[in-house]
């Protein structure tokens, strides 16, 4: 049975998903790259605070969702300046 955490998490994850119109690969990359931030923020947050499962937890989530907003961009992304961020 997953636990509150989960569940919530999913729940944010849907949330963002579905504000992504259909075909907009845009908006795919700032929907994604919005909360990887914004659980970056959060992991920099716990990580000055020393709780340093929390922050591994939240540094590892982020770094799923940087990849996940990365899906479309081009196939040579490395001179993508969205993608340089």
């Amino acid at each position: 049975m997953p636990t509150p955490i989960r569940r919530s998490r999913y729940r944010r994850s849907h949330e963002h998903g579905g504000r992504i119109p259909d075909g907009d690969e845009t908006a795919w990359y700032a929907e994604w790259r919005a909360l990887a931030d914004r659980i970056h923020a959060d992991a920099d947050r716990s990580a000055a605070e020393n709780h340093r499962v929390s922050a591994r937890e939240s540094y590892l989530r982020a770094s799923n969702y940087y990849r996940l907003c990365a899906f479309y961009l081009r196939v040579d992304s490395s001179n993508d300046p969205k993608f340089a961020k």
